[in-house]
């Protein structure tokens, strides 16, 4: 897949794209992140080493409220033992979408 066919030029170019994203993840659709087999396992996840990127963001005045939301929820997860829960989840994401 050229990534570039995924590139948004106007607002109309977005059903299009998302239908191609759609086509090109459907043969993973049935993986599950390593993040959350680690967290149904009970261990650490790889979410200390990610989250250094929002921070270096930070630094350079770039605001990454997206990767926040998922460094806390994982954070969450690793410290209540309880796995994510998608439909609740989704709404943090959904709040942001609306600003």
């Amino acid at each position: 897949m050229d990534i570039s066919s995924l590139e948004i030029h106007e607002e109309a170019d977005i059903p299009k794209r998302i239908d191609t994203l759609r086509k090109a993840m459907e043969p993973s659709k049935l993986l599950k992140a390593s993040m959350l087999q680690d967290l149904e396992k009970g261990r650490i996840t790889e979410i200390d080493f990610i989250k250094c990127f929002p921070a270096y963001a930070k630094g350079h005045r770039i605001s990454t409220p997206y990767n926040d939301i998922v460094v806390q929820l994982v954070k969450k997860a690793e410290k209540t033992g309880e796995l994510p829960n998608f439909d609740t989840n989704i709404t943090y994401f959904e709040e942001l979408n609306k600003q």
